[in-house]
């Protein structure tokens, strides 16, 4: 029995984590790595290439302890340079480390070059990465991952990555992706390619017991969405982000994993159609809905947004999370209590447990 699995059933013992078959396959396939990466390193014959470890790409649905499980391993790897980062964040490095050296330089076209110093610059610092969340849809950098990750295999570097999306459908779609196939290619001969099996959602599970519906709007409400948000995050910082939707581009204000957090009017006070809202609500799982206030006809536009909002995230089962005036069945005032009624019923139906499960 390895380290990492001894380490798992003691959390399960001590009631931290929820017993998994496919978390614990991949712990152990990770424990006879940790002994591969314990073994010397072995140098090649050309320049500074060594022999890499390889690595694994973990992929599945969200909320599968992906990261949870890559964490783990992380930790306890036996390699002292080693370094974990969100592969978001990894990529801006790497783009301002070109703008900097071409600038430092004064010259252009050495896309291939930099690319290799800043390879080398990560190969000195770390021998395993681990990558979270890797996701590609910029063009720019589907160009470049190819080169990039064969620099870094071919400098001994072990790479341990987790993905929503299996290899095959990285970056599908996009504009000249048979120059993207080489990378998918690559990843698939260097790594192990783990499909982590659908089953139960963690962070969302999270949520079970706590409130979704909070009223008046005040701090102690806010304090409490703080906390849900927190525990579907699961520790990443929230950041802005846009959102495609077939050409229009929709600002998220706080984002991470897949939670989002909106207030209102942002939400309905501003031009939005049923497609931004079911666009968030594909990406999206929990949205955390501030200061609903209340609504009448001389609110007409927003209230209709509102009502097409909470359809759009009822037909995709996605959770609602919010601070409003009053309860559901108070919050509008007007002449269509018909259309609104539903409205107020499925808010109702979004709080209950059998809905969250």
């Amino acid at each position: 029995m390895g380290q990492l699995l001894d380490i798992y059933r003691q959390k399960i013992e001590d009631g931290a984590l929820r017993p998994d078959a496919e978390q614990a396959q991949m712990l152990e396939r990770l424990d006879a790595f940790c002994e591969k990466l314990s073994a010397p390193v072995k140098k090649g014959f050309w320049r500074k290439k060594v022999a890499s470890p390889g690595g694994f790409y973990l992929h599945g649905g969200v909320g599968r302890g992906k990261t949870m499980v890559m964490d783990l391993f992380f930790t306890h790897a036996p390699v002292v340079q080693k370094r974990r980062v969100h592969f978001h964040a990894f990529m801006l490095e790497l783009h301002d480390f070109m703008h900097e050296r071409r600038r430092a330089l004064q010259k252009k076209d050495r896309i291939d070059s930099d690319l290799i110093a800043f390879a080398e610059k990560v190969a000195g610092e770390a021998r395993l990465l681990c990558f979270d969340e890797f996701f590609v849809k910029d063009v720019a950098d589907a160009m470049i991952l190819g080169r990039l990750f064969t620099a870094l295999f071919d400098l001994g570097v072990a790479v341990v990555m987790t993905s929503n999306i299996p290899p095959d459908e990285l970056y599908k779609d996009g504009l000249q992706r048979d120059r993207f196939l080489p990378f998918i290619a690559l990843l698939k001969d260097k790594l192990d390619i783990v499909h982590v099996a659908d089953g139960q959602d963690y962070r969302l599970g999270r949520m079970r017991d706590m409130d979704v519906y909070y009223w008046p709007h005040g701090d102690d409400a806010r304090a409490q969405m703080q906390k849900v948000f927190d525990a579907v995050a699961d520790g990443e910082k929230a950041a802005s982000i846009t959102l495609d939707a077939k050409g229009r581009h929709i600002y998220v204000p706080h984002a991470a994993k897949e939670v989002c957090w909106f207030t209102f009017a942002e939400l309905c006070e501003t031009p939005k159609s049923a497609v931004d809202y079911l666009a968030l609500a594909t990406r999206f799982k929990v949205f955390i809905i501030e200061n609903v206030p209340h609504l009448d006809d001389r609110r007409r536009d927003a209230m209709t947004r509102f009502v097409t909002l909470i359809d759009a995230l009822y037909d995709r089962h996605v959770h609602a999370v919010m601070s409003a005036a009053a309860p559901p069945d108070k919050l509008y005032k007007g002449a269509d209590t018909v259309t609104f009624s539903r409205t107020a019923s499925r808010l109702v139906e979004m709080q209950s447990k059998e809905y969250r499960a």
